[in-house]
């Protein structure tokens, strides 16, 4: 594919970002990132700068298409190495589209230090700290 450059080459570059991200779902990520690298190189022989980084990160969003389009909701369990998408991320972290309890409290993923010095027992270990409350 011949890339062209020549006017306003920020946004024809990012045209042809758009169309990369289009066509993802059907190519196979070895045609992606041949396509990637292609119009990348083109992109700085042509203009002589590297592409803005928001646009290389779209790119690298259609490199991992498979990985973030993956519907299964237990894939964080199932891969070795998983890759959550912005929305999980937010999901997860601010309980962004999250039903709501019988309290109305959303409920999300806490840091595991907050289980730190509790153990299996229900019982919090954690080493108690002086309180001048006590007369002795």
């Amino acid at each position: 594919m011949n890339f062209d450059f020549t006017g306003d080459y920020k946004t024809k570059f990012k045209a042809y970002v758009d169309y990369v991200l289009q066509t993802a779902s059907q190519t196979d990520r070895g045609t992606r990132m041949k396509l990637i690298e292609d119009l990348t190189d083109a992109y700085v022989r042509q203009t002589g700068k590297r592409p803005d980084p928001p646009e290389l990160e779209r790119l690298a969003h259609a490199v991992l298409h498979e990985e973030l389009s993956d519907p299964r909701p237990d894939k964080m369990t199932l891969e070795e190495y998983p890759i959550m998408s912005e929305r999980m991320h937010r999901v997860r972290t601010q309980g962004a589209e999250r039903k709501r309890n019988s309290a109305g409290v959303v409920t999300y993923e806490v840091p595991i230090d907050h289980a730190s010095n509790t153990g299996t027992d229900g019982i919090d270990y954690t080493p108690a700290k002086r309180t001048f409350n006590n007369p002795w």
